[in-house]
């Protein structure tokens, strides 16, 4: 009765360590990260870093970690589904709106966070 007892502790000490291991390693996959330019160099930080005047480094696949405003843009196009529910992205641009009451999905020279760049790149602070 004990080796059975003891059997059973061990099966379940080793299963617990191993899905410590596995939930570790899908929280290091899944945290976001953005392409920023510190101190004169491009580096990768953890999105929860951002700081605002981060010039952010934006490219297709990417997920935008913070809201920002585009100024240099080269065919870049986003998916703002999450935000404004339209099926196709959105084309940006740099050129600055005239109306100050344009609502927010109707600013082309905004990026938002946690939208998909689709397409192009360019950079944003």
């Amino acid at each position: 009765l004990i080796g059975v007892i003891a059997f059973n502790t061990a099966v379940g000490f080793l299963q617990e360590f191993k899905a410590e291991k596995t939930m570790d390693s899908l929280r290091k996959m899944s945290s976001p990260t953005s392409r920023v330019l510190r101190n004169g160099h491009q580096v990768v930080v953890p999105t929860m870093d951002l700081v605002p005047g981060d010039v952010l480094y934006l490219e297709s696949g990417d997920v935008i970690g913070a809201d920002c405003r585009l100024f240099e843009v080269f065919n870049f196009d986003t998916d703002e589904a999450l935000l404004t529910g339209e099926a196709l992205p959105i084309s940006k641009e740099v050129a600055a709106f005239a109306d100050p009451e344009l609502p927010l999905g109707d600013r082309i020279n905004l990026a938002f966070a946690s939208t998909t760049v689709t397409k192009g790149r360019a950079k944003a602070v």
